[in-house]
Parts: C-alpha cells; structure tokens; sequence
C-alpha cells in the first residue's frame, strides 16, 4: 500500500493507495456500510497470555467500526 499525506493551508489528508487485491477488498468493504472513525495515539504489544493490547504513545491509529444505519429522512432536533 502506498500513503501519502497532504498538509494544507486548511486542511489535512492522509490518501491510502491500495496495491494488493486484499487491500482493495478491504477499502470496498469500508463502504459497505456506515462506519465510524476514530483517531487515537497508540502502540501495540503482545501479553504473557498471548493478547494483543495497545497503550498511549507516539504511533497513531485509525480505528474504524461499523456503524448503525442512520435514517436521514427524520433528523433529532439539533442535528444537523
């Protein structure tokens, strides 16, 4: 996978350029459904019981979860 990222005047991007066919079905699957993201600071390391766990440090990670189905034709108020 090839990144790249832009920084603007106004505006930041991280563009992620899939190569493999796994890459490809992996962002296709992304917009599948609704997802939420999340931006975190974070580091992974493996436990004496064999999990793997994560702590605060100077890596980032973008965490990415599926989603409820929002219905946009009824919007609560103050939600715009």
């Amino acid at each position: 996978m090839k990144c790249a990222i832009m920084l603007l005047e106004n505006r930041q991007q991280l563009i992620l350029c899939p190569e493999t066919e796994y890459e490809k079905n992996l962002f296709n699957s992304f917009s599948a459904s609704p997802k939420k993201v999340h931006f975190k600071q974070s580091q992974f390391f493996d436990t004496v019981g064999g999990y793997t766990r994560f702590e605060n440090s100077s890596d980032f990670m973008i965490v990415i979860e599926d989603s409820p189905e929002i219905d946009t034709k009824e919007k609560p108020v103050g939600m715009y």
